[in-house]
């Protein structure tokens, strides 16, 4: 759907500024792509370049089969009638009711009247505000005016959605709210959402796939329950720890610490069926170790569940060979603390 080749974005001045370097990404049709990144980390950039408001310095981006760089202005115009942006500030039309709001762009496209009156009621009903069509935005709350953008971006029936910071000026209650309703936008339409943020909380919840960036490159991607369990570049390590901790109390480590030939304190990460499944039962029952849970951590990837266990066994070393067998099989990933 969207294939972003060797993208570099490198905006003039007397202090010339690399916001994109050297970026490959292709993101699938129907999937929720998130893209997570520090202020100036590169990430607008890279969703304006999608949609052709910043023509990139080289390198080539494809949607839906086109090679966008090449596009003349009307060009662009019409790929844009697949694409659909909703903003971090709303962007709405203050003399404009939420009616004439989501009307907006089918009027800029030319739709028929009647065609247009149908089609706002529907994404009206879809987002939950089908009650506030004759309300203005300042008689809204900002999760309301958030919902109104959401309507706004999808009432010309984009196969894209592009969202910059959709949340970021919400409460976490509101935030929840618009994230779910995202993602049964996702479910229903069949769109295929593209998100930048810089909240964790946007990524675990909603996202298939990610792709980190720091500095204007992307320095980690994949499935989200792939990269955020596994991490290995810092700034990835840094947002993890946000939303899962990875880091032991210090009591734990201090037991850790006490080294002994009968024993050995294990961290395990595991996700997806592994999750559900008896694992301390079965190490103890099979090896015959002895076993204290030491820490854990549990939650939900999307809609993957996932756990960080921290576990002291005692046994011998054949013993707990097997231990590491087990944990093997079940794929469970381990390291000793």
């Amino acid at each position: 759907m969207i294939i972003i080749k060797n993208l570099d974005i490198t905006y003039p001045g007397k202090r010339k500024v690399k916001a994109v370097d050297n970026v490959s990404l292709e993101i699938k049709k129907g999937e929720i792509f998130g893209i997570i990144g520090l202020s100036g980390a590169g990430k607008s950039s890279l969703l304006r370049a999608i949609n052709g408001l910043v023509r990139p310095t080289s390198g080539e981006v494809w949607v839906d089969g086109v090679e966008i760089t090449r596009l003349s202005s009307k060009e662009l115009l019409s790929l844009r009638q697949k694409i659909g942006m909703i903003f971090q500030h709303f962007n709405l039309l203050d003399s404009r009711t939420v009616f004439g709001n989501v009307a907006f762009p089918l009027e800029i496209g030319g739709y028929p009247r009647e065609r247009i009156k149908k089609r706002v009621m529907e994404v009206l009903e879809l987002v939950g505000l089908l009650d506030k069509a004759d309300s203005y935005p300042r008689e809204l709350s900002g999760g309301q005016k958030q919902r109104v953008g959401i309507a706004r971006a999808i009432a010309a029936n984009p196969k894209i959605l592009l969202c910059d910071e959709p949340t970021s000026a919400l409460d976490p209650q509101t935030t929840g709210q618009i994230l779910k309703l995202l993602a049964e936008i996702n479910r229903k339409l069949g769109i295929t959402i593209v998100i930048i943020t810089h909240e964790m909380r946007v990524i675990t919840e909603i996202c298939d796939r990610v792709a980190v960036m720091d500095n204007g490159r992307v320095v980690e991607e994949g499935v989200v329950t792939d990269v955020f369990l596994n991490p290995w570049h810092p700034i990835t390590k840094e947002f993890v720890n946000t939303v899962i901790s990875k880091e032991l109390p210090e009591e734990v480590l201090l037991q850790a610490r006490t080294k002994r030939p009968d024993r050995e304190v294990l961290l395990l990460r595991f996700a997806g069926n592994t999750a559900n499944e008896p694992v301390v039962s079965r190490i103890i029952k099979e090896t015959g170790v002895e076993l204290s849970i030491l820490y854990g951590n549990i939650g939900h990837l999307k809609d993957v569940p996932y756990g960080i266990l921290a576990v002291e066994i005692f046994g011998d070393e054949n013993k707990r060979d097997k231990v590491r067998q087990i944990l093997h099989e079940l794929s469970v990933k381990l390291e000793v603390v």
